[in-house]
């Protein structure tokens, strides 16, 4: 019984190994398998703003779906503006090989958002993130063990997807490392590791992975 593991860490913009198997299509001489961006849920994304980062190659949104407008009991009903009279622009184009990688950001009962009901995540897509930042009470707030308990059943219901690991704030190795040992005990399959870290600095993150 093993865990494989490969690295998906970054801060706002998240780094993605891709497999060759697996990986994201990408333009190659503007964009890159390796650059992510998030988008926010709430009112803070315009029409065209894809266009400003023509490298990026995927993106994600704290949800498993790509149109947000609907959810959230339609509050997020504004997350993009349009100038009036303009296409309605606010996710990119296909032709734009900018892939959406959804994410199961909690589970129900814990965390910030206790009772969100997502849909199911399409078979049409090779990627799944991890819950965000289980450690922190504002955010997933699960504890590791549950967490792992909870993986075996992403796991099953997905056997045939990449599976990125919970997202930690702040490379937080103390509770990877309870997440770790009840994994082992459990079975999990873990194909990518991923982490959050705001301060930028290179060296200190690749000491903690």
């Amino acid at each position: 019984m093993g865990i494989r593991l490969q690295l998906f860490a970054g801060v706002v913009v998240v780094v993605l190994v891709a497999e060759a198997a697996g990986s994201m299509s990408a333009n190659s001489t503007m964009q890159s398998s390796k650059k992510g961006l998030v988008i926010p849920y709430w009112p803070r994304h315009r029409c065209g703003d894809f266009q400003a980062f023509e490298t990026v190659s995927w993106w994600y949104n704290y949800h498993t779906h790509a149109d947000v407008t609907w959810c959230n009991d339609g509050g997020s009903k504004w997350w993009c503006k349009c100038p009036e009279g303009s296409p309605h622009t606010c996710l990119p184009d296909k032709a734009d090989n900018q892939h959406f990688v959804p994410m199961v950001v909690g589970i129900p009962g814990y965390g910030r958002h206790p009772d969100w009901d997502e849909p199911a995540i399409e078979d049409y897509y090779y990627w799944v993130l991890g819950y965000n930042e289980p450690n922190h009470v504002d955010q997933a707030d699960i504890p590791p063990r549950k967490a792992a308990e909870e993986w075996i059943l992403l796991q099953e219901q997905h056997p045939d997807k990449a599976l990125i690991a919970p997202a930690t704030g702040n490379v937080d190795t103390e509770w990877f490392d309870a997440f770790w040992e009840a994994c082992l005990e459990l079975g999990c399959r873990i194909d990518y590791l991923a982490t959050h870290d705001y301060e930028g600095k290179a060296d200190s993150v690749m000491a903690d992975l």
